[in-house]
């Protein structure tokens, strides 16, 4: 009589450092995130294929048939297909609402996206990386929220109007001047009872 033990073997590791969660309702959670944040291109990708083994043409012939077959995916999504890669999909998407069904596609108010979809021989690879959670970091400086006091600006902005009372909330926030008489100069108020 013989036991079969399925094992699973962890292939991949992969690191991640832990952020607080500054969402509202999120208070006393963290949210991981790879600390690899280097990307690299289809040359280390193709010299990483060729050096592993098992690709049997030269590192130039792999990085020009990878490049046209990007090139190719690419054509391809932009005439409205998905492509399947048996690892994932990536499927064009729309954005932005229209207020008629005789109104044309018009950017930047519509805009054409992609979106990349994994298959299951992918989320079966998964399952074969290790996470090893580092630590997580002291909390960086932020506003989590930033309200014109005086209503002088629109809802959504990138320029805060001078003269203007403002409401800034968050951590370690700072911000010098670049003259002595201009800049921003936080002050602590008590919240209201």
């Amino acid at each position: 009589m013989s036991s079969v033990y399925e094992a699973k073997e962890e292939m991949h590791q992969i690191e991640a450092q832990l952020y607080p969660n500054h969402l509202q309702g999120g208070e006393g959670t963290y949210f991981a995130k790879n600390t690899k944040e280097k990307t690299i291109n289809v040359d280390a990708v193709c010299a990483a294929m060729c050096n592993r083994g098992g690709y049997d043409a030269s590192h130039e012939e792999a990085v020009k048939t990878v490049n046209h077959f990007f090139k190719e995916v690419m054509y391809q999504l932009c005439d409205g297909f998905s492509v399947n890669t048996g690892w994932f999909t990536i499927n064009v998407s729309f954005s932005g609402l229209f207020h008629s069904p005789k109104e044309p596609f018009t950017p930047p108010k519509h805009k054409v996206s992609f979106s990349f979809h994994m298959l299951k021989a992918m989320r079966n690879l998964t399952n074969l990386i290790e996470v090893i959670v580092n630590d997580h970091i002291e909390d960086p400086a932020y506003i989590s929220e930033f309200r014109d006091m005086e209503k002088t600006c629109p809802a959504t902005f990138t320029i805060w109007a001078t003269c203007a009372s403002l409401r800034a909330t968050g951590l370690r926030s700072k911000a010098p001047p670049p003259r002595p008489a201009s800049g921003w100069f936080p002050s602590w108020t008590p919240p209201k009872p």
